[in-house]
């Protein structure tokens, strides 16, 4: 089952980036399941980022922020210091889609901050995530 799952998930990430969002969502969902059936929480909210990042793709950011909150909720829970840290990125890319620079970047810098401090692989998005909404901070001001 779990080897399932990860096939699912790989094929709703690859989904996601080819613009089958509706089977995206499925392949997504129906791995999620599937981990929480096996109870791989690490797997579970790593899936929930994919989720989230999906939904702001959809024009869900309610959605994707809520996918976020839950995602590191259990990061916390199962003290995986590195998921609230990307849940701060997920959170900062849908708040800059939004147009919210200063609440993205506010997200951002506490991700890098977590992320740094865990030395994770991820600290490039968190980055990532910071410059553009310093930039949207940037072009804002400049009109």
């Amino acid at each position: 089952l779990h080897a399932r799952a990860e096939t699912l998930w790989t094929l709703g990430r690859v989904r996601t980036e080819k613009g089958d969002y509706q089977t995206a969502q499925t392949d997504l969902e129906n791995a999620r399941q599937m981990v929480v059936e096996v109870g791989d929480r690490d797997d579970e909210f790593q899936i929930l980022h994919d989720e989230a990042r999906l939904q702001i793709r959809l024009g869900n950011y309610e959605r994707a922020f809520a996918l976020a909150d839950e995602s590191a909720r259990i990061a916390e829970e199962i003290g995986v210091g590195e998921g609230i840290g990307e849940s701060l990125v997920i959170k900062s890319e849908a708040l800059s889609v939004l147009g919210k620079y200063g609440e993205a970047a506010e997200n951002a810098r506490e991700a890098v901050k977590l992320l740094e401090e865990f030395v994770s692989g991820e600290r490039w998005q968190a980055h990532y995530a910071l410059a553009k909404a310093l930039q949207g901070l940037n072009e804002k001001d400049a009109e």
